[in-house]
């Protein structure tokens, strides 16, 4: 019967519990990031000096050296995660900057719509609406906003799938989250991505896969869902079907009134 060990250990000042682990000899044992500062690893049977300091079963250590261990490691707040780094926020909640651009919608729309964004900010919203040349009887509305990250999702959410209206959102980078852009047009549904510094589109490595994957079994005669090229499948994931819709849209908006909001909470 092989050896096994028992470790209990509490995370001092943060009420949060491990439950016992029984660790057979020989057998790999995962350590809490929070304790050792990293992902770690290590066979049970081997009794190395930071072994013997995490879980105080070799030359004397007591239980105590653990809890205080685990105590100094937690309290500094910030831990690896693998290739990720948390670390926790300083001086209060974050915010960002963001843009809703409506580009048209029918004027019975335009209260429903401000009704909708006010629902996800939190705030009463009342938008300068325009007549919109590339579309006449349409009008057309832009808000700047300051809320927290993500909140352009929200607001693509609480919008797409309307008739007749045709908008984009895009949201700046904040600390963990990059700068994004959403399209919606009726015909195309939406579209969206990361964008650089710059405006630019940045495509993950995993959807460039994708687009290689279907494009080529496209070509090789495989049965898929329609048949495509790579160009096609890139000028998607690039959004430039949207942005061939919208374009007239933006460019007949230039120099429209734009109203500015401080969302709640």
């Amino acid at each position: 019967m092989p050896a096994r060990h028992t470790v209990r250990a509490y995370l001092g000042g943060f009420g949060i519990g491990v439950r016992p682990a029984i660790l057979a000899k020989g057998a790999p044992a995962l350590v809490l990031s929070s304790a050792v500062g990293h992902n770690f690893s290590r066979e049970h049977g081997s009794r190395s000096p930071q072994a013997a300091r995490l879980f105080g079963f070799a030359d004397g250590a007591g239980t105590h050296k653990l809890f205080a261990d685990i105590r100094i490691t937690a309290a500094r707040g910030l831990r690896s995660l693998g290739k990720t780094h948390l670390g926790r926020s300083q001086g209060g909640l974050v915010s960002v900057h963001g843009v809703l651009q409506v580009h048209s919608a029918p004027p019975a729309l335009c209260p429903h719509i401000e009704w909708a964004v006010a629902g996800v900010l939190g705030v009463p919203v009342d938008l300068a609406w325009v007549g919109q040349p590339a579309a006449p009887g349409a009008l057309r509305g832009e808000l700047n906003w300051q809320a927290r990250p993500g909140m352009a999702g929200s607001i693509t959410s609480a919008l797409a799938g309307w008739n007749r209206l045709r908008f984009e959102v895009t949201e700046e980078a904040s600390p963990g989250c990059d700068a994004v852009r959403y399209s919606y047009t009726p015909a195309l549904g939406t579209f969206s991505a990361v964008t650089g510094a710059n405006g630019d589109i940045m495509i993950p490595e995993n959807r460039l896969l994708a687009a290689m994957t279907v494009a080529a079994a496209s070509q090789s005669g495989l049965q898929v869902a329609a048949t495509t090229t790579l160009e096609e499948e890139l000028d998607r994931l690039l959004g430039r079907p949207w942005d061939a819709e919208l374009e007239p849209f933006r460019c007949a908006a230039e120099g429209a009134p734009v109203r500015w909001l401080h969302a709640t909470g």
